[in-house]
């Protein structure tokens, strides 16, 4: 559902689990067309969404991406667990957005995140 959403205000790719995600990531580095923003659900297959959301962090940090330079990442997820939550913003996340969501959250979440 968030792919149809975000893919009307631009490019869009979709990775099966984190491990895919995280190549994804470090392959748009290398392309010179890094990610805007990355949505991730916590619920992944193999690498949940908290560990691939640390581990990109690392990544730019050994890259010396600067603070304003990195991907925004906004959360998804169908828990309101409180420790995931905090969890998400203290591994870096800018947004977090419990499922089920709609256009609105998921708009209001991206124009907040771009400033617009």
């Amino acid at each position: 559902k968030a792919q149809k959403i975000l893919s009307q205000y631009g490019e869009c790719y979709t990775a099966a689990n984190g491990t895919e995600a995280l190549e994804a990531f470090r392959l748009a580095h290398e392309e010179g067309k890094p990610y805007d923003i990355i949505t991730m659900d916590i619920q992944m297959p193999d690498i949940n969404g908290i560990e691939t959301l640390e581990r990109i962090r690392k990544w730019e940090e050994s890259h010396n991406i600067e603070f304003v330079r990195r991907a925004k990442v906004i959360m998804l997820t169908g828990t309101e667990a409180k420790y995931a939550l905090f969890k998400s913003f203290r591994k870096g996340c800018e947004a977090y957005i419990v499922k089920p969501f709609d256009k609105g959250k998921l708009t209001k979440a991206l124009c907040k995140l771009l400033d617009v």
